[in-house]
């Protein structure tokens, strides 16, 4: 078998573990989207299925009852009364706006819960990203230090020999080594929120990383574009309906007034009278005094504390998304910057006079390098709050969960 032969074979076996290790990757968008099979759901929907049977309706009658009396405690003069009390049309009425209310109010709570879990999911996934370009970056660094530790113990009696710089190296070297306990906790945590948000998908750690997900000139093209639509719709949704609610809810005390009866009798006894033995009597409730007005004033302040709530749901979404932008736009300001400083200590000409400076020292360049490392430790860092901003200015402004989903971390924003 010829060495040609043999590369051959350890591209093909490379690439097979490659597939499989994508195959059995969970993948971004499966993860987020099992925020729509998310048990915290299932009691929500639940209480809107049964609403939607429509258990509450009244019936046209409240009661209806079969009486008897005897005013002589005389034999033969018993009477017989059929009394039927009347629902109020009112009270019908009010009691089907009441629960169609909080049905389309349990509908958008759900919703808003939605995207709480969704948030949830996007935010796990955006630490992974961070995590994962973080571990490559130390393990630069760790590389990077124990290069430079090497390089001085060979220059041990030369006149680039320094004592201070190897002790310093040194306790560099101790404190990464502390730190990867850190780490890969941090790694373990976030790795078992994964599993518990997506019992069913693959244990391991998803390899995710930025170049995978928007890039950030796409991304603040992006939110500029969405902010122009409408904002807010489902919280602001919510309250609306909130205070729609405690209106019909007051109005039902309002009506919650038994309207009279209606009643027809029968005497047997007035045959022998050789007079009629049926009657008929009615009554009607002369609403005067309400006295659901304890009801009613809780309900009134009920109305009010929605109302409140409602104005203030409108100016804390307003501030909210302002805050958010206002922060992703400085993050995104500060990432170029940072972008463009390391792109120029990446330049020939800085490499090249650094170089002739130090007399092509190793150490040196080493030294040089380990600085660029920490400089795309704090890129890293960067992008991290862009992303994490974003996904958070998205769901403030109720954008995560319009329909149809998208997912937002997609290059090409795939549906979900």
């Amino acid at each position: 078998m010829t060495w040609s032969d043999i590369k051959k074979i350890g591209f093909f076996l490379g690439l097979y573990f490659w597939v499989f290790a994508a195959a059995a990757q969970v993948r971004m968008g499966d993860f987020l989207g099992s925020a729509m099979q998310d048990p915290e759901l299932e009691v929500l929907s639940k209480q809107i299925n049964y609403l939607n049977k429509g258990q509450y309706r009244l019936a046209p009658v409240r009661s209806i009852e079969f009486r008897t009396q005897n005013s002589q405690l005389g034999s033969g003069e018993q009477q017989y009364e059929f009394r039927l009390n009347p629902a109020n049309p009112w009270e019908i009425k009010y009691t089907n706006r009441v629960f169609r209310t909080q049905q389309m109010a349990l509908s958008l709570e759900k919703e808003l819960l939605f995207k709480a879990l969704l948030e949830k999911r996007y935010q796990v996934v955006n630490d992974l990203l961070y995590l994962n370009e973080l571990r490559d970056i130390r393990e630069a660094l760790i590389q990077n230090t124990e290069n430079q530790i090497t390089v001085l113990e060979k220059q041990k009696g030369s006149s680039f020999f320094d004592a201070e710089d190897f002790v310093e190296l040194k306790l560099e070297q101790m404190e990464e080594q502390v730190d990867i306990a850190s780490f890969n906790f941090q790694v373990e945590q976030k790795t078992k929120d994964m599993q518990q948000l997506y019992p069913t998908g693959n244990k391991t750690v998803p390899a995710w990383r930025y170049a995978e997900v928007i890039s950030l000139p796409r991304l603040e093209k992006l939110v500029d574009s969405l902010l122009h639509t409408t904002l807010f719709s489902t919280r602001l949704a919510y309250r609306q309906e909130k205070v729609a609610l405690a209106d019909y809810e007051h109005a039902l005390q309002k009506a919650n007034i038994n309207p009279g009866f209606i009643q027809t009798e029968y005497m047997p006894y007035r045959f022998s009278e050789s007079k009629n033995p049926m009657g008929i009597s009615m009554g009607v409730t002369i609403p005067l005094f309400n006295p659901n007005k304890a009801d009613m004033a809780q309900k009134k302040l009920d109305v009010l504390e929605a109302e409140t709530k409602l104005t203030l749901e409108k100016q804390q979404a307003t501030d909210e998304v302002t805050n958010l932008l206002g922060a992703l736009k400085n993050y995104l300001v500060q990432h170029q910057k940072l972008e463009q400083k390391i792109a120029s200590y990446k330049q020939n000409e800085t490499v090249s006079a650094v170089n002739a400076l130090t007399n092509n020292n190793p150490l040196i360049t080493l030294k040089f390098n380990g600085q660029l490392l920490k400089l795309r430790k704090i890129q890293v860092e960067l992008k991290n709050e862009i992303y994490r901003t974003y996904i958070a200015l998205l769901a403030t402004s109720d954008l995560l969960n319009q329909k149809p989903l998208i997912n937002f971390l997609s290059p090409s924003l795939q549906p979900l």
